[in-house]
């Protein structure tokens, strides 16, 4: 329901609006007239009472200018325009200078990956061959297999050790045991 606002000079109608679209809407009209504002130097002015709802566009008398100041705005915006015209043919041209160079990067990766992929294939078959060489001189030159003699050897180690182990044991405290009679 409008409220009826009475000022000095004025009467005016005030709607209140609640919700979030409310506030969208709000804000979008807000936007719109700083839009008119800022470009065309006019305030948007709404007025509505019973009858309807009225727009004005009203432009300040200090913000008209002359029609040289106008045309020199005009010229400085071209000219601003074509810099902005030639700054973006030069980004164009980057763009399609560097479009260019990725096809021919992705190209030359591709041919890599392919040499790699063969080359890895050549490397695994010369090491199946030089493994199998290598087993074909062992067994002829009867030379043992490393893993074997390794393991042999780790096993001999641990049973040594354990055996030494035992005979200290008994040196220090069995000695006296088993020849002394006890102590």
């Amino acid at each position: 329901m409008p409220k009826m606002i009475t000022g000095k000079k004025t009467q005016r109608y005030s709607v209140e609006f609640k919700g979030p679209i409310a506030t969208r809407v709000a804000r979008a009209l807000y936007l719109w007239f700083e839009l008119f504002d800022r470009i065309l130097g006019a305030r948007v002015r709404l007025q509505g009472d019973e009858s309807g709802l009225s727009v004005s566009l009203e432009r300040p008398a200090n913000r008209i200018g002359s029609v040289d100041e106008r045309i020199a705005k005009l010229d400085t915006a071209r000219e601003h325009l074509a810099d902005a015209l030639l700054a973006i043919d030069g980004l164009k041209h980057s763009a399609e200078d560097s479009k260019v160079e990725l096809a021919e990067l992705q190209k030359r990766f591709a041919v890599l990956d392919e040499q790699k992929v063969s080359a890895e294939t050549k490397l695994a078959g010369i090491q199946e061959v030089t493994h199998t060489d290598i087993e074909a001189f062992r067994t002829l030159a009867g030379i043992p297999n490393v893993r074997r003699e390794r393991l042999i050897g780790f096993v001999s180690g641990l049973a040594a050790s354990l055996i030494a182990t035992a005979l200290i044991f008994l040196v220090k405290y069995g000695w006296s045991h088993i020849f002394g009679g006890g102590a």
